[in-house]
């Protein structure tokens, strides 16, 4: 067995120096090295889908298609009664599951906002059980709520958790403070 200098495998900068270690030693180590190369760059592909992700999530997107929600086809339900109507000026139109820990937080303020402001409306639909709509309103995550105007036209897509300030903002232009 033939000694192989460090600088041949890029480990040592000094090309005096001998490497005493098998060749099956050297493939070895070689091939940590590689595997920890691919779990980091792994981590970093990781790292930034979830920043985009992030970044993504609860912002409102414009809805051109001009589609109105039919309340019969929703079969929504408030206090055990169906949702027959539109709010005043807007109504958010939130999808949730039962598995879904932010739709409880969602929910609660969208209800709030309601109790302050009697010209929108909150409709909550559980899609635990109704695929047809999730199908329907392309819903890939929970929640997802629709702004409506006062007619049931869409205006708005917030995907995940709405930001705050993304609501008011929706809100504000149906004319609700």
């Amino acid at each position: 067995m033939s000694p192989k200098n460090f600088s041949k495998i890029g480990h040592n900068p000094n090309p005096n120096q001998v490497d005493y270690r098998s060749t099956k030693e050297q493939r070895i180590e070689e091939a940590l090295d590689f595997r920890i190369t691919i779990i980091a760059a792994l981590v970093l592909v990781a790292l930034a889908a979830g920043f985009w992700w992030r970044a993504r999530t609860g912002r409102a997107k414009l809805v051109r298609s001009g589609e109105i929600v039919d309340l019969g086809k929703l079969k929504a339900t408030r206090a055990g009664q169906p949702v027959t109507s539109f709010g005043k000026k807007a109504t958010l139109l939130q999808f949730s599951t039962e598995v879904c820990s932010i739709c409880v937080q969602t929910a609660k303020y969208f209800k709030e906002l309601e109790s302050k402001n009697p010209d929108l409306t909150h409709i909550e639909v559980d899609l635990t059980d109704r695929m047809d709509l999730a199908a329907h309103f392309n819903v890939m995550q929970t929640p997802t709520t629709l702004v409506l105007d006062r007619t049931g036209k869409v205006q708005a897509r917030i995907g995940g958790a709405p930001k705050l300030n993304v609501i008011q903002q929706e809100l504000a232009k149906l004319e609700i403070k």
